[in-house]
């Protein structure tokens, strides 16, 4: 009868087996269609909205309190960091505007080339003002001076910067 028994023990599943095996069988049985899936995550969301939806209007209140219980040398110390930074954007477009007269003179070009000679510093003032220079023609600008003089060309006058003078002008 031993044999039998020790047989029996063997076939039969033990209680842990039995719980594994059902919830095998009802994992296998459950399946979900995307439309389920998708109010399912719709319902989550919607409950982690209402659960956290005054999220911003709590952390405005949180800011004011905070602001509120600031003291006085904190409030200073923050006006104080922030006309720092301003100083040192006015110092820093200072220094850029000194420098953008450096490199104008150094190349000759005019004041109205400001506003292309961009960077942040020396060197990336100094390329573009390379590159600008590149781009103007070389040599001096020749005068265009009108092939066919026109009726008000008067050269009995004697003085050629006036008849040069009436000829641009027209008059």
């Amino acid at each position: 009868m031993t044999d039998q028994a020790t047989q029996a023990q063997a076939a039969a599943p033990t209680p842990g087996e039995q719980v594994e095996t059902k919830a095998t069988q009802v994992q296998a049985e459950k399946t979900f269609t995307q439309d389920y899936v998708t109010k399912l995550i719709q319902k989550e969301k919607a409950d982690m909205q209402a659960k956290y939806g005054d999220y911003e209007e709590i952390k405005a209140k949180l800011a004011e309190i905070e602001d509120a219980n600031k003291s006085e040398l904190e409030k200073a110390l923050e006006k104080t960091a922030a006309a720092e930074a301003k100083v040192a954007a006015y110092e820093k477009a200072a220094q850029a505007a000194t420098w953008r007269a450096e490199v104008r003179k150094e190349k000759g070009l005019p004041e109205s080339s400001d506003a292309l000679l961009t960077g942040e510093t020396l060197e990336e003032i100094r390329q573009k003002a390379d590159a600008l220079v590149s781009m103007l023609p070389k040599g001096p600008a020749k005068p265009i001076i009108p092939s066919d003089r026109g009726e008000n060309f008067k050269p009995d006058s004697g003085n050629e910067y006036a008849n040069l003078a009436a000829q641009l002008t027209g008059g």
